[in-house]
Formats: C-alpha cells, sequence, structure tokens
C-alpha cells in the first residue's frame, strides 16, 4: 500500500496515538481519502474520524478528548468551526462564516481553552461585521467578537488560567504607508488592552 503524505500530526497527551489530517492536495494514494484520522502508535490502528476533504486546520483540546477544527464547505460556500470527539463521536457545528464570495472569509487560528470551556478564532477578509477575534463556548453558546480590529489577527495564546488571550495584531498606519504589528491581552469579555 502506498502511504499519504500527512499533514499537522500530534500526539494525544496521554500517548495512546497520533492525530493527523491528509488534505486533498496531499492524497497520493485511495486507500487514504482526504479527513481527519487517528493512529494507534504502532501504526496498527488508523481511523478516518472526520471523512471530509477541505479541513483547513485542527486543534486538539488539553486532555486530548475533543477536537476543533475549520472545514471548508464547497456545497454551501461556507467556512465552518465544528468539534468532535476523539473517536469521531458527536459532531457538533458551532459556527458558519460565508465563504462563497470572492472576499469571502474563513476560520482560522482554531485554539482550545485550557479548562476545554471555550475556543477562540479569528475571520478575515469580508466585512468590518465578520472580520475579527471570536469566542465561543465549546456547546456552541456564547459566541461574542472579543476584538473587532480589521487587521490581520494571528498566534493565538491563551492563559493557563483559561481567563486571558494574548495575541497580535497587523494594524495600518496610513500615515506611513506600512502595517505594524501590536501584542494586546484581552480577557474572555473582551476587555482589552494593548502590552508592545
Amino acid at each position: 500500500c502506498t502511504l499519504p503524505d500527512i499533514w499537522d500530526w500530534e500526539w494525544f497527551p496521554d500517548e495512546s496515538g497520533i492525530i493527523f489530517r491528509i488534505p486533498p492536495s496531499a492524497q497520493n494514494t485511495t486507500e487514504y481519502q482526504a479527513g481527519l484520522y487517528t493512529m494507534s502508535p504502532d501504526g496498527d490502528d488508523i481511523q478516518r474520524i472526520v471523512p471530509w476533504e477541505w479541513i483547513s486546520e485542527y486543534d486538539l483540546s488539553k486532555d486530548g478528548e475533543r477536537i476543533a477544527f475549520a472545514a471548508i464547505n464547497n456545497q454551501t460556500g461556507l467556512s465552518q468551526l465544528w468539534v468532535v470527539d476523539r473517536d469521531g463521536r458527536n459532531l457538533t457545528l458551532l459556527d458558519s462564516v460565508n465563504y462563497s464570495s470572492y472576499y469571502g472569509i474563513d476560520i482560522r487560528g482554531i485554539k482550545w481553552s485550557p479548562d476545554r470551556e471555550y475556543i477562540i478564532y479569528f475571520t478575515r477578509r469580508d466585512s468590518a461585521d465578520s472580520t475579527g477575534l471570536w469566542i465561543i463556548k465549546s456547546d456552541g453558546t456564547g459566541k461574542a467578537k472579543i476584538d473587532p480590529d480589521g487587521g490581520y489577527i494571528g498566534w493565538l495564546e491563551w492563559s493557563p488560567d483559561s481567563q486571558k488571550i494574548a495575541y497580535l495584531v497587523d494594524t495600518w498606519d496610513a500615515n506611513n504607508g506600512y502595517y505594524y504589528p501590536k501584542v494586546r491581552v484581552s480577557d474572555t469579555s473582551g476587555n482589552r488592552r494593548e502590552i508592545f
């Protein structure tokens, strides 16, 4: 059998296996179709837990029990945020944003809070209403925009107590004609400040 190219692989925290994804561009075998997979440490047990082609990224919860992932649904034109158990059960849609327009937005930068209560992510490339840094509870409730900045947002990191998020924002300086980075910290309610 020809082995596929695997992307974004990492160990489960208890070392019981590895999670990885196979995107369509790396699908060089018919035996392993694009999707999100788990594999035992010895490589014997390989399971496709999410059989979708356009998974753009994922994040494993700190305890290794749940996975949040972003996928583009080409049939609906939506970029979607999902969560699923590590065995592929309890697949739940948390959020959808319009990806179908030329300047469509997509969901990026997914990060579980250490206590597994929240997920943060950012959206970009659309209207001011859609662009920004978002937080949502892992059951899909409590979605809120915690930073509406229209610049590039990235490098999201939770504090160990799950109370604050540090992140980078590239902001356009019209006077000088370039983007410059800012480091911000926000709590889960959107009270934020620049620290650098």
